[in-house]
């Protein structure tokens, strides 16, 4: 069910995330302002600084896996416009834009603009106060960024939405789906996310992903994900096998699922060691794809 439009380039559809107030909202543990601390932001809150301490006490590399992952998004998004003319992009489990904007871990309209001007970027969230964020930072550009918020496990009702058709409707596009199904817990529900996604996208598509795992460090991430249970926020990580199966069964860019640092040649942490990483990464693409690609060098 969705209420009409509150804003210019902005839509809600309505879940129990409105019952929430602002004191609420800060006063536990939140994964977009996690992520937001990682990235240098400034909208986050003392219990986001507890639950990273606790974080790096047991995972020292866990912010740097974000800032990699951050740097993947960027250059995902030129692979994909370079590669397949992709000027469409549905970013899904957005989180906070960083706040001032960074040169270094640029937002995914940043990151798309540059690549290509004129690209249309739909976000979605499931938390209000972050869509409240994605408006703000989108608002003058012209109407080509739009943010929904919306559950994933909803994932029809999102791709229903009439911004997702626009986008679909004006050529291929490239959704990223990156750190956010871990959070997903039930791998049903995770693979239906995929499914529903990779049915609905025209030729000429592909997917990016990039998912925690505990194989590059078991220790370190069990731990990892142990905290989050604790603070609120359930984390589900998978091996990978369980992330390849995830974008099957669309073919993969030839890198195929390597640790996030490692899947771009240009990524400026490709030579840390692949723990940092603490993710694995994968981009397929539309069976009947409308160029060519043998993904990067």
């Amino acid at each position: 069910m969705s209420a009409p439009a509150v804003a210019h380039g902005a839509h809600r559809i309505l879940t129990t995330e409105w019952t929430w107030g602002l004191a609420s909202w800060a006063s536990r543990a939140n994964s977009a302002r996690l992520t937001d601390l990682a990235l240098g932001g400034t909208d986050n809150y003392e219990p986001d600084h507890i639950v990273a301490r606790q974080l790096t006490d047991v995972a020292p590399h866990f912010a740097s896996a974000t800032r990699i992952n951050a740097v993947y998004n960027h250059l995902t998004i030129g692979l994909l416009t370079k590669s397949f003319g992709i000027r469409g992009f549905l970013d899904l489990g957005a989180g906070l834009p960083t706040l001032p904007p960074s040169r270094t871990y640029p937002d995914t309209h940043r990151s798309a603009e540059d690549a290509a001007p004129g690209s249309r970027v739909v976000q979605v969230d499931h938390d209000p106060v972050v869509d409240a964020h994605l408006r703000m930072c989108s608002a003058g550009r012209h109407g080509q960024n739009r943010s929904i918020i919306a559950d994933l496990r909803d994932i029809e009702t999102v791709l229903a939405h009439p911004f997702v058709q626009a986008l679909k409707e004006s050529g291929p596009v490239g959704v990223l789906v990156h750190d956010v199904l871990p959070y997903i817990t039930c791998d049903r529900q995770a693979a239906r996310v995929l499914h529903a996604v990779q049915t609905w996208l025209p030729p000429g598509s592909a997917v990016s992903l990039t998912h925690a795992t505990g194989e590059l460090h078991p220790t370190q991430m069990a731990a990892a994900a142990e905290v989050l249970q604790h603070a609120g926020l359930p984390y589900r990580l998978r091996p990978r096998d369980q992330v390849h199966d995830l974008l099957a069964p669309w073919p993969l860019l030839k890198a195929g699922v390597v640790p996030t640092g490692r899947y771009h040649p240009a990524h400026k942490h490709t030579r840390l060691p692949e723990h940092h990483s603490g993710a694995y990464a994968g981009i397929a693409v539309h069976p009947r794809r409308l160029a060519a690609s043998t993904g990067p060098a």
